[in-house]
């Protein structure tokens, strides 16, 4: 009697992989909407330069690409000064990009679990 070991670690890891990579580009797709929401947007031109890059299979990021993104978002100049007192648009802060990221990583759980459930194992 002769007993077979068969070692399926490379598709069960390319299986993880694959199921972490879609809920990380759920996750980047959900930043960019929620932050969409609380980015200042008195001409719209900051708010339609935010765009989701896909690096890797597991890397994304949301970037908005004006001269001034870095200033709305932390509210102030990289020295501290010009700091921003009144944000045109009502709703609208600073750190518009980071709250975002907060709050859907809060659920990252959940995100892993809903792309499981959708993998093809």
């Amino acid at each position: 009697m002769a007993v077979r070991i068969e070692n399926n670690l490379n598709s069960f890891r390319r299986a993880c992989e694959g199921i972490l990579g879609n809920a990380i580009e759920r996750m980047a797709l959900d930043v960019k909407l929620v932050s969409k929401v609380k980015v200042p947007h008195k001409a719209g031109t900051l708010q339609r330069s935010c765009v989701k890059q896909k690096l890797s299979r597991t890397h994304h990021q949301v970037i908005y690409d004006t001269d001034y993104a870095s200033y709305q978002e932390r509210g102030s100049r990289k020295n501290g000064t010009r700091v921003v007192k009144n944000y045109s648009t009502p709703g609208t802060s600073k750190g518009f990009l980071k709250q975002a990221g907060v709050q859907v990583s809060k659920n990252a759980l959940s995100y892993m679990k809903q792309a499981a459930a959708r993998a093809k194992v």
